[in-house]
C-alpha cells in the first residue's frame, strides 16, 4: 500500500471519528429539543441524527449534513437545516435569501435580478431572488428581518423556498419546500432554537399571503 492510500485512509478515519463527536453532541440537543416539541430523532447510520417534529399540518425536519455534492457533481458546503415540505402551498411564489458574497456578487452580474426592499441595512447584507416581487416583500416582515439580521453573518444563512421532490415511502412526489440553514455543522443549541424560531415565522407569513 502506497503513502498516498495510507495517508487517505488517515484523512476518511479523522473525518469520520470528527463527525462522531458531533452527532453525539447534536444528540443531546436532539433529545432536549424532541421533548420541548413532542418530536423524536432518527438515526441513520453514516449521516447526523435527524429531529422531527409536528407543527400545525406539517412536519418539520432539523439536521446537518457534511460537505459534499450528493451526487450531482455541484459541491455542497457544509450545512445545519430546519426544513418541511408544504402540503398545500402555492406552487407559483418562490424565493432564496442569502447573505451577500462574491458568488451573489457574480449572480447579479449575470442576470440574477436582486430584489431591494424598503430595508437599506436589510439590502446591504442580503441578496434577494424571487419570481414575485410583491409576494417576497409582503414576506419579509419587520419581525422577519429583524431575525435574519440577527444571525452571526460569519454562519452564513440561507433561506430558500423552492420545489422539491421527496419520496414518501411508496411514489416520488413534488412538493414546495422551505429550507433554513446555515453553511456549517452546528453543535450549538441555540442555533438549532434560531433556525426553528425563523422556520415558523416563515410558515405563519407564507400562510398569511396564501
Amino acid at each position: 500500500m502506497n503513502i498516498f492510500w495510507i495517508a487517505l485512509i488517515v484523512v476518511v478515519l479523522i473525518g469520520y471519528i470528527m463527525s462522531q463527536k458531533e452527532n453525539k453532541k447534536i444528540n443531546v440537543i436532539f433529545k432536549k429539543l424532541a421533548l420541548e416539541r413532542n418530536g423524536k430523532v432518527k438515526h441513520v447510520f453514516g449521516y447526523y441524527s435527524q429531529l422531527i417534529f409536528p407543527y400545525k399540518d406539517v412536519e418539520i425536519r432539523v439536521s446537518a449534513m457534511s460537505a459534499g455534492n450528493g451526487g450531482t457533481g455541484v459541491p455542497r458546503p457544509a450545512q445545519t437545516f430546519s426544513q418541511f415540505h408544504f402540503n398545500k402551498a402555492s406552487d407559483k411564489h418562490f424565493f432564496t435569501i442569502s447573505i451577500k458574497s462574491t458568488q451573489t456578487v457574480i449572480d447579479n452580474l449575470v442576470g440574477f435580478k436582486n430584489i431591494h426592499i424598503d430595508s437599506p441595512e436589510f439590502n446591504d447584507l442580503f441578496f434577494i431572488q424571487s419570481n414575485d416581487e410583491s409576494f417576497i416583500k409582503g414576506l419579509l416582515t419587520d419581525e422577519i428581518q429583524r431575525k435574519i439580521i440577527s444571525f452571526d453573518h460569519k454562519k452564513a444563512l440561507e433561506i430558500s423556498f423552492q420545489k422539491s421532490k421527496f419520496f414518501n415511502g411508496e411514489v416520488w412526489i413534488e412538493k414546495p419546500k422551505l429550507n433554513v440553514k446555515i453553511h456549517k455543522i452546528s453543535t450549538d443549541e441555540q442555533d438549532y432554537h434560531d433556525l426553528i424560531e425563523m422556520t415558523i415565522l416563515f410558515y405563519e407569513q407564507i400562510q398569511k399571503l396564501k
